[in-house]
């Protein structure tokens, strides 16, 4: 029997280079998200974004799009 991963996630998308972005980069946060990782974390969301967070951006139809994302810190990443 074969199963249909769910659209949006690492294992629906079967090119390398995909699956690589998915795996190095975290994901980003839509409107509201990062308060309520704040609030689930009990800290205040400048703590959050200032410890926690990064800006990110992608070049999109209009222009450049800002997002937040998780900080990607030295320690986190994988080694070679």
């Amino acid at each position: 029997m074969e199963t249909k991963e769910q659209e949006g996630t690492k294992e629906s998308c079967t090119c390398s280079s995909c699956q690589r972005a998915c795996t190095f980069k975290p994901g980003w946060f839509l409107p509201g998200e990062a308060e309520q990782t704040a609030t689930y974390l009990g800290i205040p969301s400048q703590q959050l974004f200032a410890e926690k967070l990064a800006v990110d951006w992608w070049e999109g139809d209009a222009g450049p799009v800002f997002v937040l994302s998780p900080a990607i810190l030295e320690r986190q990443r994988p080694h070679s």
